[in-house]
């Protein structure tokens, strides 16, 4: 009779870790590394393509400019003649916005991304091509963001568009970036 109350105890406590597991608890978890070729067009531009990112989101591509998808986004893209800026997500109440950082860092080995949240920029950032970028998502799992690394493949002014490569950690509060 004993034996069946520490195998009941371990049932109920399977939803817990599956929980904690879920919201990137990484105690042996494996990441979630998802990896993106995107073209994404200038918020301000000719084109009708999608103008954002929402990395928090499994890299999924958005359009903040209409108010049902206004606030899920990490990155916006922005046009200033032949320059092109990505835009993060600003700040809502206590919560930071989205953040970059510069790096000289190999996207096809990245390792993993900073933690500290003062590394990260949070204003509109002029990109070019070949340039790689660490990113911290908006807070998505109560306070905690999801990381990414992109590089700027290819920008067309003429178009509006900006191509990028995504490599992203779909598990919460998790920095790695290689599988």
């Amino acid at each position: 009779m004993r034996s069946v109350y520490p195998a009941l105890a371990a049932l109920l406590l399977l939803p817990a870790a599956a929980a904690l597991g879920a919201c990137g608890d990484t105690f042996g978890v494996d990441a979630l590394i998802r990896s993106d070729s995107l073209v994404l067009a200038s918020a301000n531009g000719p084109s009708t393509r999608a103008s954002a990112l929402d990395i928090a989101s499994n890299a999924t591509l958005t359009f903040p400019e209409l108010p049902v998808q206004a606030g899920a986004f990490d990155l916006q893209v922005r046009q200033n003649g032949g320059v092109f800026s990505l835009v993060p997500s600003p700040s809502t109440g206590q919560l930071r916005g989205a953040g970059l950082q510069l790096t000289t860092r190999d996207i096809a080995s990245p390792g993993k991304a900073p933690r500290e949240v003062d590394q990260y920029v949070r204003v509109a950032t002029p990109v070019a091509v070949g340039q790689t970028y660490f990113v911290q998502t908006r807070p998505v799992c109560g306070t905690a963001s999801k990381y990414a690394i992109l590089k700027v493949l290819a920008a067309q002014p003429e178009l509006g568009l900006l191509t990028l490569r995504v490599v992203s950690n779909q598990t919460c509060d998790d920095e790695r970036l290689e599988a």
